[in-house]
């Protein structure tokens, strides 16, 4: 079964259960979702979250957490969204 295709390629089930593996409840998280050209938002925050097919987490500006916010485990794969370290 596949989820998403970009391309001529295929994303398997496999990649995103792989990806969703690397995440853990709690752990504390900075993303950069890449908006279009020259956008980038970063996103920090702590994983609250991790369904079948995306990841949600607390983001929290200055400290305080402020909102939810959900990203697809085939957003990470695409490179869309990536986790900085």
């Amino acid at each position: 079964m596949y989820v998403n295709s970009w391309g001529n390629s295929y994303i398997s089930i496999k990649q995103v259960k792989a990806v969703k593996h690397s995440f853990r409840l709690g752990q504390k998280i900075r993303l950069i979702e890449h908006m279009g050209r020259n956008k980038d938002r970063y996103v920090r925050g702590r994983v609250i979250n991790k369904a079948s097919y995306n990841l949600t987490i607390m983001v929290s500006k200055n400290g305080i957490e402020r909102y939810p916010e959900s990203f697809k485990y085939v957003d990470f794969i695409l490179g869309v969204v990536q986790k900085l370290e």
